[in-house]
């Protein structure tokens, strides 16, 4: 397995619904099937970093906390080659810290 591939999966995982459970699942791709058996190999890890970051008080006025959470996630999109930042976007408000991972390519930015 490539090293993006197993660096994404505790993110991805975070996030992915199980196909086994649907009524009319067409027939997996190869590729498609190894994801599934990397997701459900790494769920548990997954499960942990979940719980991990939604036992972090990250309430929107609570700074400590945002910057806390996104210095749990940082290295894991670090790893994908995201760019990660922390700090307060003034567009978005100018109360707020804000949290965010982008990674480059031809579409627009928001951050």
């Amino acid at each position: 397995m490539s090293t993006l591939l197993r660096r994404l999966l505790p993110v991805a995982a975070c996030v992915a619904v199980s196909t086994s459970q649907a009524q009319s699942t067409p027939a997996l791709s190869q590729t498609e099937r190894a994801i599934v058996s990397a997701v459900d190999a790494h769920n548990g890890e997954a499960i942990a970093l979940l719980e991990r970051i939604v036992n972090i008080n990250s309430g929107t006025m609570n700074f400590a906390g945002v910057r806390q959470v996104a210095d749990v996630l940082r290295p894991q999109f670090d790893a994908l080659g995201f760019g990660t930042a922390v700090g307060r976007r003034r567009a978005i408000s100018p109360r707020r810290v804000v949290s965010s991972a982008n990674i480059r390519g031809p579409g627009q930015r928001y951050f």
